[in-house]
């Protein structure tokens, strides 16, 4: 639910950016409550590619979460930073 919520804040950051979201699947995660895509980050975390991915890319994981917190005082909505912050791998 962590990484669901942060989702959807990061998605409120972009669009508060002015960007839109595309494509349409993102869109589609966008509008979907959390547990929606929690469950659907879990059921990806069952496939060994995926795990193996992520688990190679957590440098640029922090390295983007930063860049969204350091973005976040200019959107012109409000975003949650420490939901995007709770994003960051341990």
């Amino acid at each position: 639910m962590v990484l669901a919520r942060g989702v959807h804040a990061c998605f409120r950051l972009i669009k508060g950016l002015g960007y839109p979201i595309y494509p349409k699947t993102k869109r589609r995660i966008d509008g979907s409550p959390a547990s929606i895509v929690a469950a659907l980050l879990w059921s990806m975390s069952r496939v060994r590619s995926f795990r193996t991915l992520l688990a190679t890319g957590k440098a640029e994981c922090c390295a983007l979460i930063d860049a969204m917190v350091e973005a976040a005082p200019l959107a012109k909505s409000p975003v949650s930073v420490p939901q995007i912050e709770a994003m960051k791998p341990l």
